[in-house]
């Protein structure tokens, strides 16, 4: 009867011999354990089991090929499909033949993939497969996945599909080859799973996620992962599934895929970025699951530190210098983090797995944030040393004071009692926010649109008075996030309420310079600064920017992401040579801290360059916004909502310098991309609409000038419906609208529309700010044209006081207004 060291070694050994041909085991385990033979007849009956089970799923699937798929002749170098040519063949697979290529009329210089299925192949159902692949992968736009560029059919019959070539090598290869630690590999892996989130989202399941099927190449000197072979991926939207059998890779197919006829959901996939995050960690291949369903109940999740378990100590210390991590920092991560992470990924039973390859993406960055996974357990030591790792220096600086003045003991005492307290706020928030997203089905979670978000939020917003009323620290937590969701759903009502509620818990619980209150005050500032209370809104920010800073040992961007909109709020106010100095140092303190692929970088840089062109340096403008626009469409794709937002900004700078076509080309193609979204997608849409309004009726072609009204007026009706007629957005764009009247000849109605704004703009920038001044100077313009020149003077005359009592008075807007009342004295025209 084999040890029990002895079974650890046939597992490894089982494991080994299961990823060589079947021809070539033999000779692997007699050259291991000849010598024992007992423990080689051990193996090879595990061997032959195994090559059974294999064959009882693959015979039906090889059958099926042999009957519709014999082996197409390669096809000859300078074989023309279509206007595509072949170079040579690089790959056979189930569904065809994989050539390199070009484009044979010089129209397109790079390399494709040309995916060829030929004459003999032409049978309805394999005609089927293929639309369903064309189709499908059309509908994919991201920078993590392999993009199609054309299909179609030659003279002789054959389908073939052109897709981008992608130049790399496998992920896990990659990592060895580049020597990447334990946090690179990490990321590497999160950027794959963003790319399967959208193909889930457009309702796409691959079903072969594989190392193999993940390339990675360099762009500007950056890892790029590219997701390939979409052949035996599933349709959800449809109900299609283009691979009627078991189909899948052994170790990376999820139980359920083993199983004929068994209905598949992207959980499967799930299961796949979590075997292969096991071998990325693990530095081995994953053991294959049951090939039945009846026996995936008796299979175990993968856990990383069972395969540790079985290592030698010199092969766990090569293990730990592979992965370039400390072998004790490399045991505690999988013994923890990503034991658990793993393990919950790879459950049998796909109810207990991430329900999306989105939250299992989530967790993989708060163990990259060094937060607690969600998929641990609710232990206490394993959240506090988490809470210490994450404000190791406020910790320490903590009981240094506290040595000092207690003699060590009660330092400690002290220190170990807030990571506590720490913990079991954050453990009152999991619990709340599980309780809240578990009672409803993860199978809805999918449709992304409004009316599942609402319904959870509400559900949030009864519960939390009442289950976290004595954890006022985890109620203000709780309450910010509930704020930033209603927020991004244009609810600034709600959310200005839940942003209230938070700042009064977190003043009480912990004071108003605590980080829990300064991140309300700050939310809470941002939003008011949306719905028009700009001077309420920069009182806040100022009073709290220095506490803010006084932070950053807790949240080292907590200060500059505040002086960031404490800039905005003045551009909103007109006051732009004051924003620019408060713009340009936040983004250049974000940039410094996080980096320039960081989200808040990339927000407070679109600022900044907003900033720029406000203040006469459009050139610096255009130049940084086409950056991080470049920059976020690589690493989120062209139609994320922040690329969109990106995008949108750039091209009205376009527009601004005069290059109108580009900017309409661009908004009209945003306006599409918009057309499909939810969430953040129709708040967006207004802006866009609006900026391409504005684009239209400076074109000087008639038609389009006439094309702008409607444009117009949908767009800031969308935007006072969403956030009220009382906010600078409205009041601006309702402006430039009165403009268009007023230059289209609708005088009357263009009087009647500057009229109307002036209340509204009153009660958003208040008496004194420039922009009121601003909009009295047009107003002062219509009612010369309309030749009321009493009022005409009344309302030049209040600009131009307006304007004196500024502190640094635009001297050109002052210029302009004189001149202004010059004209109406004399009775000439007015000057634009």
């Amino acid at each position: 009867m084999p040890s029990s060291d002895d079974w650890k070694r046939l597992q490894e050994l089982f494991h080994q011999a299961c990823a060589l041909p079947e021809a070539e085991r033999a000779a692997f385990a007699k050259a291991q354990v000849g010598n024992a033979p007992e423990l080689m007849g051990e193996l090879m009956a595990m061997l032959a089991a195994e090559a059974g089970a294999t064959e009882a799923v693959q015979a039906p699937l090889r059958g099926l090929v042999r009957q519709i798929s014999a082996p197409a002749p390669e096809l000859p170098a300078g074989t023309r499909l279509g206007p595509w040519q072949v170079d040579r063949l690089i790959g056979k697979g189930g569904m065809g033949q994989v050539y390199l290529g070009h484009r044979a009329d010089g129209t397109y210089d790079r390399q494709v993939a040309i995916k060829v299925i030929g004459s003999h192949d032409r049978s309805p159902q394999r005609r089927e497969y293929f639309t369903f692949e064309r189709r499908m992968l059309a509908h994919m736009q991201h920078p993590s996945i392999a993009q199609i560029h054309d299909a179609g059919s030659d003279g002789v019959g054959r389908l073939y599909l052109v897709m981008e070539y992608v130049e790399g090598t496998s992920l896990t290869r990659w990592c060895q080859q580049h020597k990447l630690d334990l946090r690179e590999r990490v990321k590497l892996l999160l950027r794959v799973v963003e790319g399967v989130q959208h193909a889930h989202q457009k309702g796409v399941i691959h079903r072969d996620l594989k190392p193999g099927n993940l390339l990675v190449g360099e762009i500007d000197g950056q890892a790029a992962p590219r997701i390939i072979d979409f052949g035996i991926a599933a349709d959800t939207a449809s109900g299609s599934d283009s691979s009627p059998e078991a189909a899948g890779t052994p170790g990376y197919m999820s139980p359920e895929q083993s199983t004929p006829g068994m209905d598949i959901d992207s959980r499967s996939d799930v299961y796949s970025l979590g075997a292969i995050l096991f071998e990325l960690v693990s530095g081995q291949r994953p053991h294959g699951a049951p090939t039945t369903g009846a026996n995936a109940s008796g299979h175990s999740p993968l856990r990383p530190s069972e395969r540790i378990d079985t290592l030698t100590p010199e092969e766990f210390a090569s293990l730990a210098e592979n992965l370039r991590t400390a072998p004790q920092r490399l045991r505690r991560a999988m013994r923890d983090d990503l034991d658990w992470i793993v393990a919950r990924a790879t459950q049998p039973d796909r109810n207990l797995r991430y329900p999306s390859a989105a939250s299992f993406g989530e967790d993989l960055q708060r163990w990259l944030d060094g937060f607690p996974a969600q998929a641990a357990p609710n232990l206490r030591l394993y959240r506090a040393r988490k809470f210490i790792r994450r404000h190791r220096g406020g910790v320490l600086a903590a009981l240094v004071v506290c040595l000092a003045i207690l003699a060590g003991l009660v330092g400690t005492t002290l220190g170990w009692q807030r990571a506590e307290q720490a913990t079991r706020r954050e453990q009152a928030a999991n619990r709340f926010l599980s309780d809240i997203l578990t009672s409803v089905d993860p199978s809805m979670s999918f449709d992304l649109d409004q009316t599942l978000m609402r319904r959870v939020l509400e559900k949030a917003s009864e519960r939390v008075e009442t289950m976290l009323a004595d954890q006022p620290e985890a109620r203000a937590s709780v309450e910010t996030t509930l704020a930033y969701t209603y927020r991004n759903l244009g609810d600034l009502a709600r959310a200005r309420t839940h942003l209230e509620s938070a700042l009064e818990s977190a003043t009480q619980a912990l004071g108003r310079d605590s980080l829990p209150a300064q991140t309300a005050i700050m939310e809470l500032a941002s939003l008011l600064t949306e719905q028009g209370e700009l001077a309420r809104a920069e009182t806040m920010m100022r009073d709290n920017l220095d506490a803010a800073y006084r932070l950053s040992a807790l949240d080292p961007v907590l200060g500059p992401r505040m002086e960031s909109r404490l800039g905005w709020n003045l551009h909103q106010q007109g006051r732009h040579a004051d924003a620019l100095p408060l713009l340009e140092h936040s983004y250049e303190a974000l940039r410094e801290r996080l980096g320039e692929e960081h989200q808040r970088t990339v927000d407070a840089a679109q600022n900044y360059a907003i900033g720029l062109s406000q203040n006469d340096r459009m050139d610096e403008a255009i130049a940084l916004m086409a950056k991080i626009t470049d920059l976020q469409a690589r690493l989120r794709g062209s139609d994320h909502p922040q690329t969109l937002a990106l995008r949108n900004s750039l091209a009205s700078f376009h527009s601004a310098k005069g290059d109108f076509a580009a900017a309409e080309t661009q908004l009209r193609a945003m306006l599409e991309a918009l057309a499909g979204q939810h969430g953040s997608g129709p708040r967006m849409r207004p802006v866009v609409e609006f900026n391409l309004a504005l684009t239209l009726s400076k074109s000087g072609d008639p038609a389009k000038v006439e094309e702008a009204g409607p444009l117009f007026r949908s767009a800031i009706e969308a935007m006072v419906q969403q956030s009220g007629p009382d906010t600078p957005q409205a009041v601006t764009m309702r402006r430039l609208y009165a403009g268009w009247l007023a230059d289209s000849g609708k005088s009357a109605e263009a009087r009647e529309e500057h009229a109307a704004l002036l209340a509204s703009a009153r009660k958003v920038f208040g008496e004194g700010s420039p922009a009121l001044a601003s909009l009295l100077s047009d107003l002062a313009r219509q009612e010369r044209t309309m030749g009321d020149r009493s009022q005409a003077r009344k309302y030049a005359e209040s600009a131009l006081a307006l304007l004196q009592q500024q502190d640094a008075p635009d001297e050109d807007a002052l210029k302009d207004i004189e001149a202004l009342l010059e004209t109406i004295d004399t009775g000439t025209q007015a000057p634009h």
